[in-house]
């Protein structure tokens, strides 16, 4: 039988490393903000982290990459993405049109980075995307784990760091495997 730690457990941040995940406990905290920085990347290098680390091994369409660096090393990414249909963010953002919205289509750190970074990387991809015109994030989380053969592939995520980053809960996503959909004001 799979065991794994609740979904819903706050005391906890959930990370990947070779499409494996892990988790931290946020009480470890240890983030140390001026050892890091967020900054664009080319989308080869986002690419390259994106498919060795996230659990889908895959990379979306992209619309800006980011890397997180502790000195010259990669360390995390977060990928604005182009949605599957326009929708995604029309809906929730009727007054911006699509050019001044995107969707977080991914968020990856490694275990090596101390717990409570997501919520500064957050901030600061905020801070980025406006630089850029962006004025609304979309982001979507599955609590659904996925088993196939018996073997865990993905074993779901709620999406805690947009909660606790101030996002918007704005119901269920398109139909089929059960999504939230989270918005990151600002």
């Amino acid at each position: 039988m799979l065991k794994q730690l609740s979904l819903f457990d706050p005391a906890f941040c959930q990370r990947w490393r070779g499409g494996n995940h892990t988790w931290r406990p946020v009480h470890e905290g240890g983030f140390e903000q001026r050892r890091y920085r967020l900054e664009p990347v080319p989308e080869a290098a986002a690419r390259r982290f994106v498919a060795e680390h996230h659990y889908s091994k895959s990379f979306p369409a992209a619309r800006m990459s980011f890397g997180l660096l502790e000195g010259d090393h990669l360390v995390g990414a977060v990928v604005l993405g182009v949605p599957m249909h326009p929708a995604v963010l029309t809906k929730p953002f009727p007054t911006l049109g699509p050019g001044r919205a995107a969707e977080i289509s991914r968020l990856v750190l490694l275990d090596e980075v101390p717990s409570n970074a997501e919520s500064w990387l957050l901030g600061r991809l905020f801070r980025l995307a406006a630089d850029q015109g962006i004025r609304g994030l979309v982001a979507f989380s599955d609590p659904m784990p996925r088993i196939l053969a018996g073997e865990l592939l993905m074993p779901g995520h709620v999406g805690h760091v947009y909660r606790v980053t101030r996002g918007r809960y704005l119901g269920g996503g398109p139909p089929g495997p059960s999504r939230c959909c989270r918005v990151a004001p600002y």
